[in-house]
């Protein structure tokens, strides 16, 4: 089963409400904020990032960067 399968399927068991947007990729949370609807400030981008030798997750506003080298 594929990921958005997966997804889609947890929720409906869990009678979770959502949302479906169907679009085509886009590649910046300013392109995300239009197709949402939304402002820039209420979406939130999450990064992966490797630090040492372990993987952190960080979770940001749209509207924030981050200086990975300050990381």
């Amino acid at each position: 089963m594929n990921p958005y399968q997966t997804i889609v399927n947890t929720l409906t068991a869990n009678s979770v409400d959502y949302l479906e947007l169907l679009h085509e990729p886009i590649y910046s949370s300013v392109e995300a904020s239009k197709v949402r609807g939304i402002m820039l400030e209420e979406c939130a981008k999450s990064l992966l990032l490797k630090a040492k030798d372990e993987f952190v997750l960080v979770v940001l506003s749209g509207a924030e960067t981050l200086n990975s080298k300050k990381f």
